[in-house]
């Protein structure tokens, strides 16, 4: 999938030889409140043109193969248009900025790939999907939720921090050249950090 980039040149010239990601999680019973906010609801088939409208650099079979495995997006509807997104998966995740697969608890639930439209950020949204995501999943028997944030995002780390995660470890990966495939040369934190498999 195609990814809208916040990257300056420089930082995305430095990611092409080292990728740092901090893993951030947080425990669905101390932050979750409750919480149903009107207007989100998870992302359906029949949906795909809104969603394409927001994140036009997606490929559409790319967001119906997610649907397909079991990955959920929600999305924040305004009016008839989706302003606001976030995916959720459990289980074994591939991770294709990293080239590998983070291995979660059972109870683990995994955000990812949030994306607000440009004319509708500084408003908290992303704040209000991602809080109505851990809410949901509270209620589906999850107990944290896990995310990646690359250490460049200095956007997403206040959302996530303001909400109660906490960084718990980073995965730090160097291409390998000629090879063209990365490799894992370092992973600390806490023990509960999910492990990375390339």
């Amino acid at each position: 999938m195609k990814r809208e980039s916040t990257l300056s040149l420089s930082q995305r010239l430095i990611t092409t030889v080292l990728r740092r990601v901090d893993v951030v999680a947080a425990d669905l019973g101390t932050v979750v409140k409750d919480l149903s906010t009107p207007g989100i609801r998870r992302l359906e088939k029949a949906d795909l043109p809104a969603y394409l409208s927001l994140r036009p650099l997606t490929s559409g079979e790319a967001v119906l193969d997610r649907l397909r495995r079991g990955q959920r997006c929600y999305a924040l509807w305004s009016d008839s248009a989706i302003v606001s997104v976030c995916w959720a998966t459990a289980g074994p995740v591939q991770i294709d900025y990293l080239d590998g697969t983070l291995v979660l608890e059972p109870d683990d639930i995994y955000m990812f790939d949030a994306y607000t439209a440009p004319g509708h950020r500084g408003q908290t949204l992303a704040a209000i999907v991602y809080s109505h995501i851990m809410w949901t999943s509270w209620g589906e028997g999850m107990r944290r939720s896990v995310g990646l944030l690359a250490v460049e995002n200095k956007a997403g780390r206040q959302v996530v921090l303001k909400l109660g995660w906490t960084v718990i470890g980073r995965h730090t990966l160097i291409r390998a050249y000629p090879w063209r495939r990365w490799l894992l040369v370092s992973s600390h934190g806490e023990k509960s950090l999910p492990a990375l498999r390339l």
